[in-house]
């Protein structure tokens, strides 16, 4: 490892343009690479992604450590990389910045993106993006979505099979998209849809499994969810089909990233073109911060650069609403706030979410992008692991239970989980200083068990698990906050019990239609949760001073929580909420006698009045939520 000046390089070779990487006209192509301790660059020109022969340029040095050529021609359709020679030392690799790539991503490819374009891609009709506490989030994985036989889809694991309408299973159930606008969710999350590496995509997908979280290149699609992977415009334009037929149903897109560490450190284009610059390294080794062998020095200016660049053109190219980050506490705050700023710029509702896990690292703890830290990055969610625990037990004890499966004294988690993670008093608070659109409840998410797995390992009596189940996920979607469910969780999905199966295949990780068609009183009782959320503007306050006034405990006895929302804009005079997790009934005492209306049971769920009650208490059956208005 060559010991870098990085402070040097930070300060005098920082280029600002936005014009990296290739760019194509009818008339030119350019080529740019910042590479400041590079004696030459040359870019090699293939014709065929195949070829070993290739045409040799020198690259012009230029000042802040750019590297430019362009050529008075449209070179669509051929292949490209860059050849780095540093201290008599010369590697080959592919742009960091490359926005098309061969398959397999061994060349970058030469693309005029105005052709990537699928029909009505650039105006089509996109749904109003919401403010964070107004979304409700679905994970999803282009291959699980589509991946079971019994799917009814056609593109099966691929970009096109979330774009089939009205599919459905062979036991008559909506599927794919069709489940997914029947749901009422507002934005899909997409699990890694940028190009990955742990997938050789010249094989069939069907030998082959991962989830996506290892990053190869950043700016252009992965090609196993292409039809064709091997021409370079397949996949860009199916992904933005897919992104359009999202759109055109009222759903917004959410992209899962991974910028804190790559899958390969030495054959990726950073270290081959710029060594020993984009990552971390400790006592001159990498830095095993992320658990997958390096981390990404996000600190670095141009490191930081190349991150907000590329969720820039995301948002701009593909129309992306929104981000996850993977393992955000593996960067700096003053990144996450330079993207939060940047992003702003195009729309202020574009949703940032991301894991604040404090995981070792070398940046010290004031400048990690954690939970501890939230309140320095205004208008960045973080998921809420309190609320996960509290509800079901610790992720990382295996037989550990919560609130719903037979743990007592959970009750202030859950509390601290309905106020959406704000400081609502000394002892209901999560991270201190934190607004509700900075919090991301969820009790499922594609780590960890399935929420039906981890009920399986912890109760002993399964004829429960199902109404302990809807319990868990009514805590999500009526708390404050920003509710995220894992796709399948609405018809008790599982995963064999096993709880990491990012290389299992799609018998273990699919969409199991058929599962749906035996849950469907359950998928009805999601949905009237989430009808409810939407209807009911109580349930996604905006703001501290708006929770603190209208949401009222209620005293309640051990082992359930109750609460009122009062001062209401909408229609109703208060909406009452009890979350019973004894397996007996349970009596909360209101204030007075009121004519209440039942819209939430043990059974049901919804915006429809499911029987009215005049009484000064209200009876919770075990295992259940009861939602009550007093109109």
């Amino acid at each position: 490892m060559v010991q870098l000046d990085i402070k040097q390089i930070n300060d005098l070779y920082y280029y600002d343009g936005e014009d990296l990487g290739c760019t194509v006209t009818a008339d030119y192509t350019t080529f740019k690479l910042w590479s400041p301790l590079a004696d030459s660059i040359e870019i090699c020109i293939y014709e065929n992604y195949k070829d070993i022969n290739k045409k040799v340029y020198s690259m012009t040095k230029k000042e802040k450590g750019l590297w430019e050529i362009t050529f008075k021609e449209n070179l669509q359709g051929k292949y490209y990389t860059f050849l780095s020679t540093i201290d008599n030392n010369t590697k080959e690799g592919v742009d960091p910045y490359a926005k098309a790539l061969s398959v397999n991503g061994e060349k970058a490819a030469i693309v005029n993106m105005i052709e990537t374009n699928p029909a009505g891609f650039i105006n089509h009709k996109r749904p109003e993006k919401l403010y964070g506490t107004d979304s409700i989030i679905y994970e999803v994985s282009i291959r699980d979505i589509s991946s079971d036989i019994n799917s009814g889809i056609e593109n099966r694991g691929k970009y096109l099979g979330i774009t089939e309408d009205n599919t459905v299973s062979s036991s008559g159930t909506k599927t794919g998209l069709s489940h997914i606008k029947d749901l009422g969710i507002t934005h899909v999350q997409l699990m890694p849809i940028y190009n990955f590496d742990s997938i050789d995509e010249r094989q069939p997908q069907e030998d082959q499994y991962n989830w996506g979280y290892d990053p190869a290149h950043y700016n252009a699609p992965e090609g196993s969810y292409a039809t064709d992977p091997y021409n370079p415009i397949c996949r860009i334009k199916e992904l933005k089909e897919a992104i359009q037929v999202l759109h055109e149903n009222g759903l917004n897109v959410i992209m899962d990233v991974v910028y804190n560490h790559m899958y390969d450190v030495f054959k990726s284009g950073f270290h081959k073109l710029m060594p020993d610059y984009y990552f971390r390294y400790n006592n001159g080794k990498l830095s095993n911060e992320s658990m997958c062998g390096n981390a990404i020095a996000s600190e670095n200016v141009m490191v930081r650069k190349f991150i907000v660049d590329s969720v820039k053109y995301w948002v701009t190219e593909y129309q992306i609403d929104g981000f996850r980050f993977d393992l955000m506490g593996l960067i700096d705050i003053d990144t996450m706030n330079l993207i939060r700023e940047e992003l702003s710029k195009i729309d202020s509702n574009i949703i940032i979410i991301g894991e604040g896990w404090d995981m070792n690292s070398i940046l010290s703890k004031d400048k990690k992008a954690i939970q501890r830290n939230a309140y320095k990055m205004k208008n960045i969610g973080f998921f809420n692991d309190v609320a996960r625990d509290g509800i079901r037990g610790n992720a990382f004890s295996l037989h550990d239970k919560g609130f719903i499966n037979g743990s007592y004294n959970k009750e202030i988690d859950i509390k601290k989980t309905i106020v959406g993670g704000i400081k609502y008093s000394e002892e209901i608070n999560t991270w201190g200083d934190v607004n509700p659109n900075q919090v991301v409840n969820y009790v499922e998410c594609h780590d960890n068990h399935t929420l039906y797995d981890r009920l399986k390992l912890t109760i002993s009596d399964e004829n429960n698990l199902k109404y302990m189940h809807r319990l868990g996920t009514s805590i999500v979607l009526l708390s404050q906050g920003i509710p995220f469910i894992h796709s399948g969780q609405e018809f008790l999905r599982t995963k064999n019990g096993i709880d990491n199966t990012y290389n299992l295949g799609d018998e273990i990780n699919k969409m199991d239609w058929l599962r749906k068609s035996e849950n469907m009183d359950t998928v009805e009782y999601v949905k009237g949760l989430i009808k409810l959320r939407k209807e009911y503007s109580a349930f996604r306050m905006r703001s501290i001073e708006g929770i603190k006034s209208c949401l009222k405990f209620i005293n309640s006895p051990a082992n359930s929580v109750a609460y009122k929302l009062i001062n209401l804009n909408d229609d109703i005079k208060e909406i009452i909420v009890i979350h019973n997790a004894n397996e007996s009934n349970i009596e909360v005492n209101l204030d007075r006698e009121e004519v209440i209306k039942v819209v939430v049971n043990k059974e049901e769920a919804g915006i429809d009045v499911i029987n009215e009650i005049k009484s000064d208490k209200l009876i919770c059956e075990g295992l259940s939520t009861l939602v009550g208005l007093i109109v």
